[in-house]
């Protein structure tokens, strides 16, 4: 049996891209959930799993008739759905009422449910939130029924207020794979280990159970969503579970180092920046820039002005500024700044401004640096 897994498309987001591509990248959510459906009909693959946060808020009505029409067009998929904790069942959701093509289950109830395919020889388990929070561990006991040869979970958390997970109780349930969501970075277990998913995983018939997985963000929704984001693919079948991470998002989030200095202009900064986020033709990645290095005393670096792609989302400044602290001891000696600087000196050199070549060198202890260059800075009123 060929499926798919999927989790936390988050369909009507507002994706963290700035001004500039904001509406592009909300119809890219879409566009990308449309290619996924494409590619459940080209491979012929007969189960789609989505394991909640279908939607980013309570789902409009035609919103789910949009969804709808695209899911009855598989010809060969049966979708299965839980509702997670930004599309949760609420009072007046949209969900309550709704009538889903014949070849869509949804497992809404807030209590444990299952649907049967028996051409496949497969249940498959879940429920869905009925609220934005739960505390409590409802998977904790959750174990298989073992009535069918294949068993599949499908469960949304992870973390305190959603659902807590004991990974290592969840894996001993009993269930052929277990497809997770809430959890935007994509994560494979295998054993007691979870992995990157970049890795394949094979699980044999006799440690049943054990086949479990995040699928993560299909689209990265916001800048902490970093590295590849896709879908699960696996084959169940009686040699066990096989599941392997594809990468399928249209765009991704990535984090750089940028070394500067204080001789660099900010027209070099800005055009270093340019090269660096639009280094390829086909480039669409937004990007976390964080400046390391020293700056000019007084230059304050603004997104604004460094970001010509519109691709910057957000610029962390761990410069620092390029003291003459030799001459600031030397002319200060005796006041406040001067007693300031000469704290960091030894003991036996600095109370009369000499050695003050030695402050800032490696061997000074990050902390003890971070303090100086912050107490200079509020002492010269920077």
């Amino acid at each position: 049996m060929h499926f798919i897994h999927i989790a936390d498309i988050h369909l009507g987001a507002a994706p963290e891209v700035g001004e500039r591509y904001k509406e592009q990248r909300n119809r890219e959510i879409w566009d990308t959930f449309r290619r996924l459906l494409r590619r459940c009909e080209e491979e012929r693959v007969e189960l789609l799993l989505i394991a909640g946060d279908l939607f980013h808020r309570q789902p409009l009505k035609r919103e789910l008739k949009e969804v709808n029409a695209m899911f009855a067009q598989l010809s060969v998929t049966q979708v299965v759905l839980i509702a997670g904790n930004h599309d949760y069942i609420g009072k007046n959701s949209a969900y309550r009422e709704f009538v889903w093509a014949e070849n869509v289950h949804p497992l809404f109830s807030s209590e444990m449910q299952s649907v049967v395919f028996p051409e496949l020889k497969l249940a498959v388990y879940g429920f869905g939130y009925d609220k934005r929070e739960i505390t409590e561990a409802k998977y904790d006991a959750a174990e298989a029924p073992g009535e069918y040869p294949y068993e599949i979970l499908l469960a949304h958390g992870g973390d305190g207020t959603h659902i807590p997970m004991n990974f290592r109780k969840m894996q001993s349930l009993g269930y052929s794979y277990i497809a997770m969501g809430h959890i935007h970075k994509p994560q494979i277990f295998a054993g007691e280990e979870r992995n990157p998913a970049s890795q394949n995983f094979f699980s044999k018939g006799q440690y049943r159970g054990q086949a479990m997985a995040y699928a993560g963000a299909l689209e990265p929704i916001d800048a902490g969503d970093l590295g590849k984001h896709g879908y699960i693919e696996g084959v169940l079948d009686e040699k066990g579970c096989r599941v392997k991470f594809f990468p399928f998002a249209y765009r991704s989030y990535q984090e750089l180092t940028v070394k500067v200095d204080s001789e660099m202009s900010l027209a070099e900064l800005r055009a270093k920046l340019c090269r660096l986020t639009m280094s390829e033709e086909q480039n669409r990645d937004f990007y976390r820039i964080r400046l390391e290095g020293s700056k000019h005393p007084g230059q304050e670096f603004c997104l604004e002005e460094l970001d010509e792609s519109g691709r910057i989302l957000k610029l962390e400044d761990q410069t620092h500024p390029d003291y003459d602290f030799e001459r600031l001891a030397a002319e200060n000696r005796g006041n406040l700044l001067g007693e300031y600087i000469a704290s960091f000196l030894d003991t036996d050199t600095g109370r009369d401004g000499t050695g003050a070549h030695d402050l800032g060198t490696p061997e000074m202890e990050t902390l003890e640096r971070m303090a100086l260059y912050e107490g200079v800075k509020a002492l010269l009123g920077e």
